[in-house]
Parts: structure tokens; C-alpha cells; sequence
């Protein structure tokens, strides 16, 4: 389904990212310069942060009536 997130970047600000349809858990998302700075002699330069995307998915008994039925027809369509 995919969506938006915000996540604290290294220096304290907030970077808002994009999560593309199709997400699993575990994958990568790269901030180019966002990192902590380099050694010297490239000090002024940061590095790349790298975000490790948890993706949970609700538990059938946490979904509510209508969730369920929308599950069940998602289901039927597959199966089709």
C-alpha cells in the first residue's frame, strides 16, 4: 500500500520519507548524506543513513468485523 514516515536523522531534525507499495520487512531505505560526518580529511561530508524498515502486520483477531469480511474477499479475489 505503501505511504509516508517521519524518522529522526542523525543531527535531530525529522526527514520525511516515502515507503513504496510492496514494502517488506526488513528492507532498506538510504538517506544519501544524512549520516554522521566522515573521518578526516573529508570531516565536512556525511555519510549515507541507512533505515531498516519493520513491517507488522495486524493479527486476524485484532481486526474488526468489517476488516475481516474486506480480508475474506481480498482472499476470494486471489483465489480467482
Amino acid at each position: 500500500m505503501g505511504g509516508k514516515i517521519i524518522v529522526p536523522t542523525y543531527d535531530g531534525n525529522t526527514k520525511q520519507i516515502s515507503i513504496t507499495s510492496g514494502t517488506q520487512n526488513n528492507d532498506e531505505v538510504k538517506l544519501r548524506n544524512e549520516g554522521i560526518p566522515k573521518l578526516p580529511p573529508n570531516q565536512f561530508q556525511k555519510g549515507d543513513y541507512i533505515i531498516k524498515l519493520k513491517v507488522i502486520m495486524p493479527k486476524i483477531k485484532d481486526l474488526n468485523d468489517i476488516q475481516k469480511e474486506k480480508l475474506q474477499e481480498f482472499i476470494k479475489a486471489d483465489d480467482k
